[in-house]
């Protein structure tokens, strides 16, 4: 239901325009509003009904992480926690 996204990269939410395959008018129409773009902390990841991505400067647990998404030099650029189930 929600997903928080990290802003440790500039202008985050182009991200989610790409992955979705929207427009900046779209963005700009509220369409991402299930999206929160800010610093990751600690506690964002277990939070129940909400999927968290975060940088390796947010300094979660790597090992927690559902899935790690690489750069083009092979380091960790995306750290993906899935929703918690309760």
């Amino acid at each position: 239901q929600k997903i928080i996204f990290s802003d440790r990269y500039q202008h985050p939410y182009i991200y989610a325009l790409l992955v979705n395959r929207l427009s900046p008018i779209a963005w700009q129409g509220g369409i991402l509003n299930i999206f929160e773009f800010h610093p990751v902390k600690s506690g964002d990841y277990v939070q129940e009904k909400t999927l968290v991505v975060a940088t390796p400067e947010d300094e979660l647990p790597e090992r927690a992480a559902d899935e790690i998404i690489l750069g083009a030099d092979g380091s960790a650029r995306f750290y993906v926690y899935l929703p918690q189930a309760k």
